[in-house]
């Protein structure tokens, strides 16, 4: 196992502390029978070669080993490998996430070291993709858990998709876990279009929901009426349906957040419908979750625009200035740096700084109708 590890050039690659010396170490501990060296280092290369949700030069290369990881019996905790893999494949570039100044993205520099970056991004999601044969394999495998995160891995694996959605399908009809269900279905949202196979009606809270969010990542503007309340019924359900949701492997925020995303797929059509319910939302939610559903939340409500400098809270409709005014009221979910980034995407800069951050005073202060310099 690893035999091949030490042939790449790990100091030629980088990751977001440096040179990549390090990064063979850390896959050798990952495979520890101590737990405590496995967790180590996973949280060191979940640190590296994925950072805040950026990928590297060195990320691509990590992958085939934690899939070789992962053909293994002996290795331990496997489902957080496949997690790990599904995060990387979301991976994106730390320029493209962070400078926002459109002289400086105009600029030959910026675009060439751009181009680079989104190079590893591309490299990265081709890599965990390639490991389809080894998420299929897990996908019939004892241990539940282990199944439920390999279905989810497998949305990632669209350029195999004609390998993958037979597999996926059959899994599904002798699946009785619905954890595992729920993946299953989400990922062929994700890898086909919408079929009667795929999104059969589903009785019970958790899989109806699911079947509704696949349905609507497959065919996003094309989803009917009837699903789209299917997901808005999701906003009423027990904290214990919402607990179990948060078990699901593509669960990484809360249900609201996670249904939302669902509706932005959907589009701006839905948002007289929608919003409402999003808003709503709003105080239940957290910190982490927060950011997601405050994104779409804004996106929806403001029809994909940002506010310019010479708008103010008279030019809003009635929708909008509700949401931005729960948002103020929602201390929760303000309680990451990020949010003002988050929040900011739907603003024009201030304040003469080169990106857009609004936090929850310059919020209120635009819907006080006070000036924002």
């Amino acid at each position: 196992m690893l035999e091949t590890l030490d042939a790449i050039p790990w100091s030629t690659l980088h990751h977001a502390y440096g040179e990549a010396s390090d990064v063979p170490g850390l896959i050798r501990d990952r495979a520890s029978p101590k737990k405590a060296i496995r967790e180590a280092a996973i949280w060191k290369l979940g640190g590296n070669v994925y950072h805040q949700g950026t990928v590297y030069s060195a990320t691509a290369f990590v992958v085939p080993f934690f899939l070789e990881l992962l053909e293994h019996e002996q290795v331990k905790d496997k489902a957080d490998l496949l997690d790990f893999l599904d995060d990387i494949a979301h991976g994106s570039s730390g320029l493209n996430v962070h400078v926002r100044n459109e002289e400086e993205r105009n600029s030959p520099e910026f675009q060439q070291k751009l181009a680079e970056e989104l190079s590893w991004v591309q490299a990265a999601k081709d890599a965990v993709s390639f490991g389809y044969a080894t998420y299929l394999r897990l996908l019939v495998g004892k241990k539940a858990k282990i199944r439920a995160y390999a279905a989810w891995v497998l949305a990632n694996c669209q350029p195999y998709a004609e390998q993958v959605i037979p597999d996926l399908q059959e899994c599904l009809t002798r699946e009785e876990k619905q954890l595992v269900r729920a993946s299953i279905m989400l990922s062929l949202g994700h890898l086909m279009p919408a079929t009667e196979e795929t999104h059969t009606f589903q009785t019970k809270p958790l899989l109806k929901i699911t079947a509704g969010m696949a349905y609507a990542f497959a065919v996003k503007e094309a989803t009917p009426t009837e699903v789209v309340q299917v997901l808005l019924e999701g906003y009423q359900q027990s904290r214990a349906l919402r607990e179990k949701f948060r078990r699901l492997p593509f669960a990484k925020v809360d249900m609201e957040a996670s249904i939302s995303k669902a509706f932005r797929s959907i589009g701006i059509s839905i948002a007289p419908m929608v919003v409402p319910s999003l808003t709503h939302a709003l105080k239940r939610s957290d910190c982490w979750s927060g950011l997601v559903l405050v994104d779409n939340l804004l996106f929806l409500a403001l029809a994909g625009r940002i506010i310019s400098p010479e708008m103010t809270v008279a030019d809003l409709t009635d929708m909008q200035r509700e949401a931005l005014s729960a948002l103020v009221k929602s201390k929760n979910v303000w309680g990451l740096g990020n949010m003002g980034f988050t929040v900011g995407h739907f603003f024009s800069p201030q304040y003469d700084l080169d990106f857009t951050f609004w936090g929850r005073k310059d919020v209120a202060q635009f819907l006080r109708g006070e000036d924002r310099n």
